[in-house]
């Protein structure tokens, strides 16, 4: 048996359903209620008759990323994730808080 007839048969999607799972995704997204990545896997179970692995959603945005509406798929960039915690913030007041009382 060939390889990619191999992994063809091991696939949760075939290559069809996932081409209608971006259409229902990005129709969600310019409805502007963009699936996460919990109902996209719900989707896929749906679909496929069987539940998706751990890292399948993460797999299915890697393969689909150039025509994919959704941004709440993608995570999020480690560095934005910390510039935009409350405990940087706070930090961050208190330093130019206490700076201006030197001046």
């Amino acid at each position: 048996v060939s390889r990619t007839i191999y992994h063809a048969s091991q696939q949760l999607l075939s290559p069809q359903q996932e081409s209608a799972l971006v259409a229902h995704i990005n129709t969600l997204t310019d409805r502007g209620t963009p699936p996460t990545n919990a109902i996209v896997s719900n989707f896929a179970k749906d679909i496929g008759g069987k539940e998706p692995g751990k890292n399948w959603c993460s797999g299915f945005v890697k393969r689909w990323s150039h025509v994919l509406k959704s941004y709440y798929l993608t995570g999020l960039d480690l560095d934005r994730k910390k510039a935009d915690s409350i405990h940087q913030y706070t930090r961050s007041h208190a330093k130019s808080t206490s700076m201006k009382s030197y001046h």
